[in-house]
């Protein structure tokens, strides 16, 4: 997972298998702000709403291992 931060409020990131392909269809969420998305096709996801500085989210698909990050953006 890949993620990028921007100054309006949202997350952008890429999700992808341990040998780089894209994963389509990944749970993104945020227990944080409790809300989510879905990826795309080529992996990327946007979570929008942003409005806290540390944010833990759940990255979760069937077929493989359920991932929890905690992320801390500087400058929110």
């Amino acid at each position: 997972m890949s993620l990028l931060w921007a100054q309006d409020g949202y997350i952008t990131g890429v999700i992808v298998s341990e040998d780089q392909t894209p994963i389509h269809g990944a749970n993104i969420f945020s227990e944080t702000l409790d809300i989510g998305t879905i990826s795309q096709v080529d992996g990327r996801f946007t979570l929008s709403k942003v409005s806290q500085n540390k944010l833990s989210l759940t990255i979760s698909m069937i077929g493989f291992k359920e991932v929890k990050n905690t992320i801390i953006m500087d400058g929110l």
